[in-house]
């Protein structure tokens, strides 16, 4: 999604817009993802059934597959978007070492100069 959304950025006529396509969430967390696969497999598993089901009933194969097309059609469409209900566990990410270097020499600094007072 991130590059589709860099992509819309070097397009001309769209940097107007360009804050409205800058703010456009394009992460999942893993909670998301793990949620986004189970709708599609539940999705896709039942409109497989009925799809069988009702091609055997009317005994047409083309009914079964349209009906497992637009199963993959709708699956498609609430899993791919990045919804908000998919990135409700943000990862909380460990500091740079660089940042906790420089911390904790603060901290030993400061606590010489107690020291030394």
């Amino acid at each position: 999604m991130d590059v589709v959304v860099n992509i819309l950025r070097s397009i001309p006529f769209i940097r107007g817009p360009y804050d409205y396509i800058a703010s456009i969430e394009t992460h999942m967390d893993y909670e998301g993802q793990r949620k986004a696969e189970k709708i599609y497999q539940v999705i896709l598993t039942v409109f497989g059934i009925v799809g069988f089901i009702w091609g055997f009933a009317i005994q047409q194969l083309s009914a079964a597959v349209y009906t497992v097309l637009a199963g993959f059609a709708l699956s498609c469409l609430i899993t791919l978007p990045p919804w908000s209900f998919f990135r409700r566990n943000p990862l909380e990410w460990m500091p740079d070492q660089s940042e906790v270097k420089e911390k904790s020499n603060k901290k030993t600094q400061s606590q010489e100069s107690k020291k030394k007072k």
